[in-house]
């Protein structure tokens, strides 16, 4: 099956469609809320019309870091040296271990964010920098 190719541009637009909507655990509703997992399968679905549901939807409040590891690996592709750009997507450590998930724009970074309880964009400053786990891109992006 050929892909459908996404820009940079395109996620990071799509991304930018969810701020303000609420965080909820396991949510992958755009109208009633999503988490940091559900954002980023949301946004993959709505741009290429595939389904990207390897990531189990009965997963923990705090989520298994192997787990959300493994499910990036699965669905993305890993980018050499932490090299982030915008449109990429960030696996973040929170705690001790990597279970949050954000896009990478030109200002910093889109998240759900349970802390704020909702989608928002925020700097990527130091303290979001030194959480980055990993630095993944969608398959599709050129």
């Amino acid at each position: 099956m050929k892909h459908k190719t996404i820009t940079p541009d395109m996620i990071i637009s799509k991304a930018r469609e969810y701020l303000g909507v609420p965080w909820v655990h396991q949510g992958r509703d755009k109208t009633k809320g999503v988490d940091c997992s559900g954002f980023v399968i949301n946004i993959y679905e709505e741009l290429t019309g595939e389904k990207l549901s390897w990531l189990p939807k009965d997963y923990a409040r705090v989520v298994d870091g192997p787990m959300m590891r493994a499910w990036c690996d699965f669905c993305l592709d890993r980018v050499p040296g932490k090299k982030y750009q915008p449109g990429d997507i960030l696996l973040l450590r929170i705690r001790r271990e990597p279970q949050h998930l954000a896009v990478v724009t030109d200002y910093g970074i889109i998240h759900a964010h349970q802390g704020v309880g909702k989608v928002v964009e925020t700097r990527l400053d130091e303290r979001w920098r030194k959480r980055i786990v990993e630095v993944y891109r969608f398959r599709e992006v050129q």
